[in-house]
């Protein structure tokens, strides 16, 4: 069963304000023949945006058979049920595979930990317990 990643707005104002910024930079570049200033630019732009994207398109987690399987943009990870210890609700704002501060923090292994947002938690919560009954949510 896949449950689709959440998107806040944030995410697309960073797209936006990437655009707002290196556009101008590379139509400057464009006029005054600065054709460092616009290869750095143009490159800086297509790598922000594409990753941006990937993530739009391609954020869910994924219950398979055995694991749990996280996909965030050009990002893959998979969880073993029996390594899931604990899943609770977090606002953490560390880096994460989460587009949206709606998170929900997966710990699992020794110690480690990954943080994901999805749109339909409650379902994920009912499904996931289904596959390893004594994973505390939290």
């Amino acid at each position: 069963m896949r449950f689709k990643g959440k998107i806040s707005k944030w995410f697309y104002g960073i797209m936006i304000f990437v655009a707002v910024i290196l556009i101008p930079i590379i139509v400057s570049a464009v006029i005054d023949e600065e054709v460092f200033a616009l290869v750095i630019s143009l490159v800086v732009f297509t790598l922000i945006e594409i990753f941006c994207m990937s993530i739009m398109f391609c954020n869910f987690a994924e219950l398979n058979s055995e694991s749990l399987l996280i996909a965030f943009g050009f990002i893959r990870l998979s969880i073993l049920y029996s390594d899931i210890e604990e899943i609770r609700v977090t606002k953490d704002p560390s880096s994460s595979l989460a587009a949206s501060f709606d998170r929900i923090k997966i710990q699992y292994g020794n110690g480690k930990n990954i943080m994901i947002s999805l749109q339909d938690r409650q379902e994920f919560y009912r499904e996931i317990q289904k596959k390893k009954s004594d994973i505390r949510i939290i």
